[in-house]
């Protein structure tokens, strides 16, 4: 192979540096140029010939870039030495229009071991610096979002990696043994009670997620099943000084050759929410256990208001039908009734009240007659109003006004607004109702001269137990609930109730608003025909542990022609019913021994029993109470004090044929 003489490895060296990317000038041992390759050319605007001879300082001038000012480079065997701190400074080449920063290396040129010149290399480095730069803001950017971050960051390592082929809680496993704390930020370090990250870091995984808490591996548990990707999820741990804590967490697996080797997370202290909402959750069960007490109690309260009226009622009825020559003793007699009725009312007030605060009222709609609803309500109350000496003036449309409504309900709210007009109206008022069809709306306007409503009560008058003060309410036996029961009964019937007053003393008027729209397929009911009293007795069994009770019904019922036995418990029920084959029995449900639903089952199941009609008479009146009754096969269910005209019409439609459970007053 032929040898390479000197000139020849110039060229090849020429012809190199000519195709080098970088900028490379030549220099000889003044520090003149000697050689300038076509990207120094481009750099310095500047050609070989009329760069050659000239001083490298003429011809590449040099500015630093973070200062501004010429950097002139000393060619000398010394210098050269030196110049390592050029390839550290960013620069740039003054005069040549490009904006580009460049680094300069220099190296000496040796002909013979002697110092002939130097070599310089000029690299573009605008590129690698923006990129670094970026990179520089990015992790600036990150380590201060990292350390300012309110929310707890952190990055947790495996000592050994987790294959994910591993069954779930193997991989659980491998978390407990392997994992440990190696970075976190500062608002993490804060929801454990430190100050310093570093008190955090190194921290093992048994450490932070005790594995006794069954949520917690449960916890780890759906990281994996989720793919390393989970989000929302909750965990109970503990601080440094074993305080409970609990977190709400988003999880993010890195794996590397299908090998989990680290996990990044973020959580959010999530402890004074948990105890707010531990808090609400027993508030809540306290509130509910004390509605329960409360509905409890009304329903106890009703019933022990109702047995006494009971017998009450029967010698009322009783004194009705067998009056006395003194005139002096029908007016007694009328305000014991009035009195007893009123009474009455006040429970069922009670209970409706309850009964609509937990939904369980049930319309029960038909087409009626709003008219015939009014003239009802008015029959009701006329004893009220008479006893007042109030003038009723009454204007009620010629032609009907139907309606798509609960007619026992709906004449329960103009029952209340009768009321309420009478009782709190001076003795000789004047009350009016009216009622018309305004457009596609049933309105009905009870109003009164009465001592009327002052500004501050009547925005609140619907709400209950509200009442203005020296009201009449009082002395009339008011509770203060009618119109709260007015209001929830129109607005289930789809309508509005309003009240107006101009002020104490000026009287009052409510204006009721229903939907007047019947279904075509409704009918306006058909009127029973009467049925007269039956002229045979029957024989009735009492079942009644209160004895005023027993005794004045069975002297009410054999007034009436039947003939009547009386016990007081549960197990004497059964055994008279056996003896006696009663035809009715007259059952209390609330007895010692044997509860009436008992002793109803047990008649039920003696076949000698099945013609015999079951009525229970208590003071259960809730819709349990009546459910219970259906399922013991107790054929009606009334609530004391039962009206005498409905005790006596069912026991005359006695001969009708009667199932258990069918259709009565439930």
């Amino acid at each position: 192979m032929p040898r390479q003489t000197k000139t020849d490895q110039r060229d090849w060296l020429r012809l190199a540096l000519d195709n080098l990317g970088d900028a490379v000038v030549a220099t000889d041992d003044t520090g003149r140029v000697t050689y300038l390759n076509p990207a120094a050319e481009r750099l310095t605007g500047a050609s070989v010939d009329s760069a050659r001879g000239r001083l490298l300082k003429q011809v590449l001038r040099l500015v630093d870039e973070s200062t501004g000012r010429p950097v002139e480079v000393l060619i000398s065997e010394e210098a050269i030495g030196e110049s390592a701190a050029l390839a550290r400074r960013p620069l740039r080449v003054e005069g040549s229009g490009s904006g580009s920063r460049i680094q300069v290396t220099l190296e000496p040129i040796r002909d013979g071991g002697a110092f002939a010149g130097a070599l310089l290399v000029l690299r573009d480095v605008t590129d690698r610096l923006q990129h670094e730069e970026a990179v520089r803001q990015s992790v600036e950017r990150y380590r201060t979002f990292f350390d300012q971050s309110a929310e707890g960051i952190w990055r947790c390592e495996m000592e050994e990696p987790v294959p994910v082929e591993l069954p779930a809680e193997e991989q659980v496993d491998r978390f407990y043994s392997h994992a440990f704390l190696a970075e976190c930020n500062r608002g993490m370090a804060r929801m454990y009670g430190l100050s310093d990250p570093a008190e955090l870091v190194g921290s093992r995984l048994a450490d932070l997620l005790p594995r006794s808490d069954a949520h917690n591996v449960e916890f780890l548990r759906s990281f994996v099943r989720s793919g390393y990707r989970l989000a929302g999820a909750e965990s109970h741990e503990i601080d440094r000084e074993g305080k409970p804590k609990y977190f709400l967490n988003n999880l993010i697996g890195v794996l590397e050759n299908n090998r989990l080797v680290r996990v990044w997370g973020t959580q959010l202290d999530i402890t004074e929410r948990k105890r707010l909402e531990e808090d609400l959750r027993r508030r809540a069960e306290d509130l509910a256990g004390a509605d329960r007490r409360k509905d409890q109690f009304l329903a106890m309260l009703a019933h022990e208001l109702r047995n006494p009226l009971a017998p009450i009622r029967n010698a009322v009825e009783l004194m009705r039908q067998v009056e006395t020559l003194d005139p002096a003793f029908q007016p007694s007699r009328e305000m014991v009734e009035r009195q007893v009725k009123h009474l009455a009312r006040l429970v069922d007030d009670l209970l409706d009240v309850s009964r609509i605060t937990q939904g369980s009222i049930r319309l029960r709609k038909e087409a009626v007659d709003l008219g015939t609803v009014i003239e009802r309500a008015i029959e009701g109350t006329r004893p009220l109003i008479d006893s007042r000496a109030h003038t009723l003036t009454v204007n009620l449309p010629t032609d009907s006004v139907r309606l798509d409504a609960d007619p026992a309900r709906l004449e329960q709210v103009v029952t209340n607004l009768l009321n309420n007009a009478a009782k709190y109206t001076m003795p000789g008022g004047q009350i009016r109702v009216s009622a018309a069809l305004e457009g596609g709306e049933a309105v009905v306007r009870v109003r009164d001269n009465g001592i009327g409503v002052p500004p501050d009560v009547l925005d609140r008058v619907f709400e209950p137990f509200v009442q203005s003060e020296g009201s009449l309410a009082r002395s009339e036996g008011g509770l203060g609930i009618g119109l709260t029961l007015v209001r929830s009964l129109v607005e289930m019937h789809g309508g509005s109730v309003e009240a107006h007053s101009p002020g104490l003393g000026q009287g009052s008027e409510f204006v009721v608003r229903l939907p007047a729209q019947v279904p075509a397929e409704k009918a306006p009911p058909v009127p029973e025909p009467h049925m007269p009293f039956p002229s045979r007795g029957l024989r009735v069994l009492v079942v009644e542990d209160n004895v005023d009770a027993a005794e004045s019904l069975a002297a009410l019922l054999r007034l009436w022609g039947h003939e009547v036995t009386t016990v007081h418990d549960g197990v004497a029920a059964i055994d008279a019913s056996r003896e006696q084959r009663p035809e009715v029995v007259l059952l209390d449900i609330g007895l010692p021994g044997l509860d009436g639903y008992q002793v109803a089952k047990r008649l039920r199941e003696d076949a000698a029993m099945d013609g015999t009609l079951l009525v229970a008479m208590t003071g259960y009146g809730q819709p349990e109470d009546r459910r219970r009754s259906r399922e013991a096969g107790i054929h009606h269910h009334f609530v004391k004090p039962v009206e005498p005209f409905v005790l006596r019409t069912l026991l005359s439609n006695l001969g009708a044929p009667v199932a258990p459970g069918a259709s009565g007053p439930f």
